[in-house]
């Protein structure tokens, strides 16, 4: 009998065992299967991930194309300003080179106007000027030379106001001072300027007839006026110059004749 019962209590024992081992298997399967599914889970995210990364790639990518597209259809003026003209409406075509937009930039207005060589002595930079029948301007530069067709002188005057318009022609007063500057302008041929290295000279004669000789004198040029030059440092008026055949002279000191005694460099235009 009591080998009976062990019998029945090892029979018993394997069952136990047997259901334990079922048991655990069961749990172990279920274990890979969650694994296996949390693995498809994160690979469909991933998938799911780039996907969404490549919808908004592409979505950023078409709206900075829209943002070129509509930055094309907007037109910005270089400076601040006030519309002045608008020509077109609604429905031109619009070709290259046709006038869109006119604007004015009121304060970097300029009013031009051109003197002559006997006028432009007369007035100086920061003088009043009249513009119109309201506004007073004033000269803001004046052109060292002239104009090589119109043989004048190029004034300008800076305006702030908002009377004055675009392209608009107006009547300018000036208020003219002297004729002969303080400080005399002395214009001498160009025939008489020697450039040796980097001196520019002339020379500069002493004495009279029968004793002349010649002095080698450094100047400093100014503009030039036609077949003349203005000479700014090294001559004062009433100085007499060699204007014809300086070239052969050679020496300083070298004796000379003169043949024109008119010839000589002045306080005013010599022409």
């Amino acid at each position: 009998n009591s080998s009976q019962a062990i019998l029945s209590a090892q029979a018993a024992y394997n069952a136990t065992i047997a259901g334990i081992e079922a048991t655990e298997e069961q749990a172990r399967r279920r274990v890979e299967e969650a694994n296996a599914a949390l693995q498809s889970a994160k690979t469909s995210a991933g998938i799911t991930e780039l996907g969404a990364r490549s919808t908004l790639t592409s979505i950023s990518g078409n709206l900075m194309q829209a943002r070129i597209e509509q930055d094309k259809l907007v037109i910005r003026s270089p400076f601040n300003g006030y519309i002045a003209d608008l020509p077109l409406v609604v429905g031109n075509v619009v070709q290259p080179g046709n006038l869109i937009v006119s604007v004015e930039d009121h304060d970097a207005f300029k009013i031009v106007t051109f003197l002559s060589s006997s006028e432009v002595k007369k007035v100086h930079v920061g003088d009043p000027v009249h513009a119109g029948q309201e506004e007073t301007v004033n000269i803001a530069a004046i052109a060292p030379s002239a104009d090589a067709a119109t043989k004048k002188y190029k004034v300008e005057m800076t305006y702030s106001g908002s009377v004055l318009k675009v392209g608009e022609f107006i009547e300018l007063t000036f208020t003219a001072g002297d004729d002969v500057p303080s400080d005399p302008q002395i214009f001498i041929p160009v025939t008489a300027i020697h450039i040796q290295g980097t001196e520019t000279f002339v020379w500069k004669i002493k004495g009279e007839n029968g004793t002349a000789r010649v002095a080698k004198t450094i100047v400093r040029l100014g503009p030039i006026e036609g077949a003349f030059v203005e000479v700014v440092e090294g001559l004062t008026d009433g100085d007499i110059i060699a204007t014809k055949g300086g070239r052969i002279i050679e020496d300083d000191g070298t004796r000379v004749r003169i043949i024109d005694p008119l010839t000589t460099a002045s306080g005013s235009h010599i022409p």
